[in-house]
């Protein structure tokens, strides 16, 4: 179900690998593949796609920059006019990624719906080239 808040629309999206199933979970794929309007298919889970699992982070940078889409990545809780990522502990004990806007949870990919218990890194996905968009915006009107 899409979620309109404001004038921005975003598809939450589930996670479908959790951690301590054997596997690392794919929280980030989720949060990713929702802020964007992708189906999860389409983003990769960077713990897997990555060299390591310890350099998931470069694999989701090189991604994104693919794509012409850059991150900002501040230490705590940064409070964002929009849909960004916010990762921290979780109640089950592990590292875990959401999607927040205007300082609110928006979306928890994981069933449990619990969110993070603090904010320890806020990441926004900004255009590389904010030209681009609009000239996107402009033609496809």
């Amino acid at each position: 179900m899409d979620r309109l808040v404001g004038s921005y629309l975003m598809t939450p999206v589930d996670q479908t690998q959790f951690a301590g199933e054997g596997v690392g979970g794919n929280c980030v794929q989720a949060s990713v593949a929702s802020i964007l309007d992708l189906p999860l298919s389409a983003v990769p889970h960077f713990l897997e796609a990555a060299p390591t699992p310890s350099e998931w982070e470069l694999a989701f940078w090189d991604w994104c920059e693919e794509r012409g889409i850059g991150l900002i990545r501040r230490s705590g809780e940064w409070i964002f006019d929009g849909y960004y990522l916010a990762s921290g502990p979780s109640p089950r004990g592990v590292n875990h990624m959401v999607v927040y806007r205007d300082g609110v949870l928006a979306h928890d990919p994981h069933p449990s719906r619990a969110g993070v218990l603090e904010v320890r890194q806020t990441w926004v996905l900004a255009p590389l080239d904010p030209a681009a968009i609009r000239l996107r915006t402009a033609v496809s009107a």
